[in-house]
């Protein structure tokens, strides 16, 4: 999803949808 740093494979990130904040995990 958003390519910034990559530290950890697996990740809680939050991501803006429709102006709301949601924390997705990101695989890669």
């Amino acid at each position: 999803m958003c390519h910034r740093h990559r530290t950890a494979a697996t990740h809680l990130e939050p991501t803006l949808i429709n102006g709301r904040v949601y924390k997705v995990f990101s695989k890669s």
